[in-house]
């Protein structure tokens, strides 16, 4: 029966955390950011305001930790009087300590989101857990949990971390006994805070949308395409013979926008690979490049097919420092089928990655 009281708790920090989201937005965006002031009375501003507030409610300053340790601690059954009071004084302290961190915060002035959000959350959890415990006694037995359970599930709807907000009670706690109600709560207020709705106003939404763990998905993303659907087939490949002199090369490489010529030798089979790094040495050299023809300086590769992934491309791209990789038929590894370049697979890479972002917002 008391996961029910929990239920409602929970649906009334949702409603307060978008209320709490919204509000840091407004006073940063809409009230003190247009105001034809210099920024560094911003702060001051805000400071004063909220003195007046402190003036007749001075619990606002600070953390305001210890004004949660009475209804954590206390055990003692209150009178309608007591109850209703001291419910009302904790409501008061927790909207009075949104629009305190908003001036604050949102003037410009020194100091964190945090700690107030666990303070405003565990001021809604001692009203509530006061009233339910003067309402219903033989269901909640300890009133002080409610504090908890509110700073937890509180924090979990306006910055969108439930995990973390289940784990931070446990740690706070140093046990599970409220894992199941905190579960309900921060599942509740996360569910019902929408998407895009935080307090840090940085945070992406997905991990997908976070250039830090970019690099997770490339190796999923390149995995699911084929060279086949990416590569230079063979009729637009330029290719050399194992006797072009390398001054041929050098001239080629101005005619073309390719980087990296497969070697055929005299069977029309493949040789290997010359790329310009491997003959730009002889650019001032023209009588060596004369002298000296690709079969020289020719690189033999390790086979990339058609039904490789672009995972297994780039690997091959990045360890022999190759700009283009010749893409051999699977039975003939010696018969050129066609090219692959660095900017075809982060070509395929972005249009992948963008496919897939685009298939979860519409999800």
């Amino acid at each position: 029966v008391e996961l029910i009281f929990y239920g409602v708790m929970g649906v009334f920090l949702a409603l307060v955390g978008i209320l709490y989201v919204k509000s840091f937005s407004f006073f940063r965006h809409k009230v003190f950011a247009p105001m034809p002031i210099p920024n560094l009375f911003k702060p001051m501003l805000g400071g004063f305001i909220l003195g007046l507030l402190a003036l007749a409610f001075p619990q606002i300053l600070g953390v305001s930790y210890g004004y949660l340790e009475e209804p954590l601690t206390s055990h003692d059954p209150a009178t309608r009087d007591i109850a209703f009071r001291t419910a009302s004084l904790f409501l008061l302290l927790g909207f009075l300590k949104i629009y305190s961190t908003c001036l604050t915060i949102g003037s410009g002035g020194s100091g964190g989101v945090f700690a107030p959000s666990l303070v405003i959350g565990g001021s809604f959890g001692a009203a509530f857990g006061t009233l339910f415990a003067y309402y219903s006694p033989d269901y909640v037995s300890q009133p002080g949990a409610y504090v908890l359970v509110g700073m937890g599930g509180f924090f979990s709807g306006v910055a969108k971390v439930p995990i973390t907000a289940l784990i931070m009670v446990c740690e706070m706690t140093s046990g599970y006994g409220l894992v199941v109600p905190l579960m309900l709560v921060t599942a509740v207020t996360y569910v019902l805070t929408p998407n895009g709705s935080s307090i840090y106003e940085e945070q992406v939404q997905r991990r997908i949308d976070s250039p830090a763990h970019a690099g997770e998905f490339m190796i999923d993303v390149l995995e699911n395409v084929r060279v086949s659907e990416v590569m230079e087939p063979l009729p637009e490949v330029v290719t050399i013979r194992e006797d072009t002199p390398l001054g041929e090369v050098l001239k080629l490489s101005t005619e073309t926008v390719h980087q990296a010529f497969p070697v055929m030798n005299h069977e029309g089979k493949l040789a290997g690979v010359v790329s310009l790094d491997d003959v730009r040495s002889y650019y001032y050299e023209s009588e060596l490049g004369n002298l000296i023809i690709a079969g020289d300086v020719i690189r033999p590769i390790d086979p990339i097919t058609p039904e490789n992934d672009l995972n297994t491309g780039l690997q091959r791209l990045v360890h022999e420092a190759f700009e283009e990789y010749p893409v051999v038929d699977p039975d003939d590894h010696k018969k050129l089928v066609g090219l692959i370049s660095r900017r075809q697979v982060l070509d395929a890479y972005r249009n992948k990655f963008n496919a897939m972002r685009s298939e979860e917002e519409e999800g």
